[in-house]
């Protein structure tokens, strides 16, 4: 999964998992990116339509990556016609989005779940919490910091925790990132799935 927010990282994931000879199936947001060449691909603009895609495929994934920054709020109501401006305040109302991590691993069979957790403070106790109380398999945690590094630039920094470890991924391009995370988590998957590995 990915959004505009989360595109330069998800696409390049995705990418990683291709060269690695996954095949890949993308469910994305809107974005300026070009997407890499994966088996197939959903384009999506809501957080529902994320979660009506993720829930059509997944009883055929292995391994579920959520690296998209869903909102976690939307407006309750949406207009279709501009809203005048007035002297007025205004209030908006808004309803909690699905949370599509943790449908994924709701399921009586979940895939292999990777989570992605980017934090303002507290990184690695914030993304232990999100482990656990999405019954993830691993989070990815990066620090957002001023103008909202990393979200639309090229470089990030990643942590992979697990239930017992973190590993420090290092900071660098997306693409090298991307790299690493797969590298990583080909054998936590094998070690959950040894029938798998051919």
């Amino acid at each position: 999964l990915t959004n505009h927010s989360s595109g330069k990282m998800g696409y390049a994931i995705a990418d990683s998992a291709l060269r690695a000879g996954a095949d890949v199936t993308l469910i994305s947001g809107p974005t300026n990116l070009n997407p890499p060449g994966v088996t197939k691909l959903h384009s999506v603009t809501t957080a529902e339509e994320m979660l009506r895609g993720v829930n059509e495929i997944i009883a055929d994934m292995d391994i579920f990556i959520g690296v998209a920054a869903v909102a976690d709020y939307r407006p309750k109501t949406v207009r279709s016609e501009k809203l005048k401006k007035s002297d007025a305040s205004i209030q908006i109302e808004l309803v909690p989005n699905p949370d599509i991590l943790a449908s994924v691993t709701s399921r009586s069979s979940p895939p292999f779940t990777i989570g992605f957790a980017a934090e303002t403070t507290d990184l690695v106790p914030n993304a232990r919490k999100k482990l656990r109380e999405k019954k993830a398999d691993l989070i990815v945690a990066n620090t957002v910091g001023q103008g909202g590094v990393p979200f639309g630039t090229e470089f990030n920094s990643l942590i992979l925790i697990d239930h017992r470890d973190e590993i420090d991924l290092g900071s660098g391009t997306k693409q090298l990132l991307a790299d690493r995370l797969i590298m990583e988590i080909a054998p936590r998957y094998y070690a959950t799935n040894p029938s798998s590995h051919s």
